[in-house]
């Protein structure tokens, strides 16, 4: 029983560990956005999977990364530190092509 409790414990540890590069990169063009429509047409997807997106991310970190507005999304104080973060993420990751 024990066992179950601490695999719990570590596969909890790495839920924020599942999004993906691409996850980082669409939540960087929302936050320039500052507009879901916006970030959509630039990334040449719907509004619903961008959404979507930005809900697992916040679900998977535990905060709210975005304040939405009826005059668009604004970023809170952790989306803030994760935008900043995900800038370092990206660039490391055009180097790294290079």
């Amino acid at each position: 029983m024990i066992e179950k409790e601490s695999e719990c414990k570590r596969s909890d540890l790495l839920l924020p560990l599942r999004i993906q590069i691409r996850h980082l990169h669409n939540f960087v063009v929302l936050s320039e956005e500052g507009s879901l429509a916006n970030a959509a047409e630039r990334l040449h997807i719907s509004k619903p999977p961008l959404g979507r997106q930005i809900k697992y991310m916040e679900t998977a970190l535990g905060v709210q990364l975005f304040d939405r507005t009826p005059s668009g999304m604004v970023l809170t104080e952790p989306g803030r530190e994760l935008l900043a973060h995900a800038y370092r993420i990206l660039d490391s990751c055009r180097v790294a092509e290079e």
